[in-house]
């Protein structure tokens, strides 16, 4: 068994204490993020419009690394560790929704409507692309 976890069974850290001491060294912080597990799906949650995250799910991913963030970035005069791990996680929650709205708004913009009225595809505007690009090519070379 670890000595240094052997430490902190028989005098316990506060939480502030243990994250100082483990940050940038990954393997310590693992067994931290496992025992925070419910508050992070929690964290996750509560920025989610979903009912229920599970750990299959994106956000939990991006609460996962933002916990670790927190980990990494954390100083005392920051406050309390899991108060600024919440807001870490918040933030990033938030700007990963913004990202995915961004993104299915530009894939929507790609399915305009054709000359004809009817909807194009994103492979048909693919395809139109490239045939304009093939049709200057040849241009050119005549």
């Amino acid at each position: 068994m670890d000595t240094q976890l052997v430490k902190d069974i028989l005098f316990p850290r506060t939480l502030n204490q243990r994250v100082l001491r483990i940050q940038n060294k990954q393997e310590e912080m693992e067994p931290l993020i496992r025992e925070y597990k419910p508050f992070i799906l929690a964290t996750a949650r509560k920025c989610s419009s979903k009912s229920y995250i599970t750990e299959q799910d994106d956000e939990y991913s991006v609460a996962l690394l933002a916990f670790a963030e927190a980990i990494r970035g954390y100083r005392q005069d920051k406050g309390s560790f899991l108060s600024f791990a919440k807001r870490i996680i918040q933030m990033r929650c938030i700007d990963y929704y913004r990202k995915s709205k961004r993104e299915e708004e530009g894939l929507a913009s790609l399915d305009s409507a054709g000359d004809d009225g009817r909807e194009n595809s994103l492979i048909d505007i693919q395809s139109m692309k490239h045939y304009a690009e093939a049709e200057t090519a040849r241009n050119r070379a005549l």
